[in-house]
């Protein structure tokens, strides 16, 4: 993530914390601390939190909601990943142990 992505992650969630300090350090730990975090999947945990949550987030806080984020998606990913197998199933896409047997 760039250095104006985490400040604006920073700045939304000074938005729903009000309570938040707004500080050149504060901004400065925000830039070094996620930096190497995906800007989308960390402003989606972002969302996340302030949803779930009356109190202001520290870093390991929004941390834990991104991995929490990741896993979802890794088990939407492979949810539909089934889904697709089951309807190749349903066409006939696959063949029978019998077919093989043939071959």
């Amino acid at each position: 993530m760039t250095d104006k992505q985490a400040i604006y992650i920073k700045t939304f969630l000074e938005g729903a914390f009000p309570m938040l300090k707004e500080s050149k350090e504060s901004d400065l730990t925000y830039v070094v601390m996620l930096k190497e975090y995906d800007f989308e999947t960390m402003f989606q945990a972002t969302k996340n939190y302030i949803k779930k949550s009356v109190y202001v987030p520290t870093i390991a806080g929004l941390v834990k909601e991104y991995e929490n984020v990741i896993e979802q998606n890794k088990r939407l990913a492979q949810q539909e990943l089934l889904n697709i197998a089951d309807r190749m199933e349903e066409t006939g896409f696959f063949k029978t142990n019998e077919d093989f047997r043939k071959l």
